[in-house]
């Protein structure tokens, strides 16, 4: 029902904490699934998220508006109120899967790149990340491309490539989707030195899902293309084993690093 209101009380865990705060991908996956709960269809489609301060682990409140449903989409949107104060709120829109019909084309633009193979790629753990990361990436099995992260210069280009998949979770849900494409570190740390390394927090988040993900891990790339007045964007695709591209995903954030020997962002 267009217009229909709800409270819901939900629990902001600490197990996904960056620098003492939840990570805004999990804090959309929360959303995602509260949302879940009350939409008249079943899949995730899109889920937009604008963080407008700053929430902790513990309890908090969804405040949830249906903004009505079709035959073939529901929509809402979700307020994350805590200590009295909106954090961060959200519009989503449903749908299932199952039945939607329509034309479809692949690869309309740029030829796939082709994926590095899991077993290819580096453990995150092995890598130098800074300690305050280390508590959130050890909540996945996260792989990067090799090099990434290694050899940060000029002749390398703002993009990560790799693969993430939850320990608890045998097959990837809609609702991790969000979360899988805010794990991994920022591109724009491939192109500087660590010591110029800084947080990036996210302002504006948007997941759009394709498709539900086959079973097993997810395999990501996420492209910056530059860095401006301490803005950035970061443009991602997550693809299932079978290379079917599942979700894109576009992030505004600030960056607080800083850029001491520029070079090009792509």
């Amino acid at each position: 029902m267009s217009g229909a209101c709800a409270e819901i009380p939900v629990d902001i865990s600490s197990r996904f904490n960056v620098l003492g705060y939840p990570n805004g991908g999990y804090l959309t996956r929360l959303a995602a699934e509260t949302l879940a709960g009350r939409s008249a269809h079943p899949d995730l489609l899109s889920i937009n998220a604008s963080f407008l301060g700053h929430p902790v682990a513990g309890p908090a409140t969804a405040r949830i508006v249906e903004l009505g449903s079709t035959k073939s989409l529901s929509r809402a949107t979700l307020s994350l109120i805590q200590d009295d104060e909106l954090k961060a709120f959200y519009v989503a829109t449903f749908t299932d899967f199952s039945r939607t019909t329509g034309a479809t084309a692949s690869h309309c633009a740029v030829p796939q790149l082709p994926a590095t193979p899991c077993h290819a790629c580096v453990n995150i753990d092995t890598l130098a990340i800074p300690e305050p990361m280390r508590s959130f990436i050890s909540q996945f099995d996260l792989r990067l491309a090799p090099g990434a992260l290694q050899n940060s210069g000029s002749e390398h280009t703002a993009t990560i490539e790799g693969w993430i998949s939850l320990d608890d979770e045998v097959s990837p849900t809609l609702a991790s989707l969000p979360l899988f494409a805010d794990a991994f570190p920022p591109p724009i740390y491939n192109i500087i030195d660590r010591a110029e390394w800084g947080s990036v927090p996210t302002i504006e988040y948007a997941v759009h899902v394709k498709a539900n993900p086959g079973p097993g891990p997810i395999h990501a790339r996420f492209v910056t293309k530059e860095v401006r007045n301490g803005l950035l964007v970061i443009d991602g695709e997550l693809r299932d084993t079978g290379g079917q591209l599942v979700a894109e995903s576009r992030q505004l954030a600030k960056f607080r690093g800083t850029l001491g020997n520029p070079s090009r962002a792509s």
